[in-house]
């Protein structure tokens, strides 16, 4: 299966993934913690750039931004509805930094920034980069098949459960 392999992936794999996540803004971002739990908290994407490295403000002042270290493992994931109205599930893994760079914030500043941080030069903005390792997706045949498997258990006795197959994500 093909992966998302930095820093360079393959070009079909990058267009697909940003066909993926294309209209996605609202995404939770996964890392482990001092005390080594997965924790994970909503993000603004931003944009995936041409090598498939994903971008976001944070503040620099959240306890889980102090504590991250260069290309810290993390994972990005998302659940995308579709115009008519089926969807998919898409993950993203990968490493995460840091990032000060004033131009690049300029280029990526948006008015919905502006309801968490005074303007591009606030002192407590960072960027946050995550460049992708791999990524999967599920599209909804695979989640409706879990819908179901969800409603049997509710109704049916434990022996009576139906098996799930083909519930294998999609890697890029």
């Amino acid at each position: 299966m093909p992966t998302i392999t930095p820093p360079a992936p393959a070009t079909a794999d990058r267009e697909q993934l940003r066909e993926l996540l294309e209209g996605c803004r609202l995404v939770a971002l996964t890392t482990a913690a001092s005390d080594g739990l997965l924790r994970s908290r909503p993000v603004i994407l931003l944009e995936m750039d041409a090598e498939a490295r994903l971008w976001f403000f944070v503040s620099a002042s959240s306890d889980w931004v102090a504590d991250l270290e260069p290309a810290v493992p993390a994972n990005v994931t998302v659940a995308v509805t579709t115009a008519d109205d089926s969807g998919l599930w898409v993950s993203v893994s990968g490493r995460i930094s840091v990032v000060t760079d004033p131009a690049r914030v300029e280029q990526l500043w948006t008015s919905a920034a502006e309801a968490f941080f005074i303007g591009p030069l606030d002192p407590d903005l960072r960027l946050i980069c995550q460049a992708a390792d791999s990524a999967d997706y599920w599209d909804t045949k695979g989640v409706s098949r879990y819908i179901e498997m969800a409603k049997a258990m509710d109704e049916a006795p434990s022996a009576d459960l139906p098996i799930v197959t083909g519930s294998s994500p999609h890697a890029l």
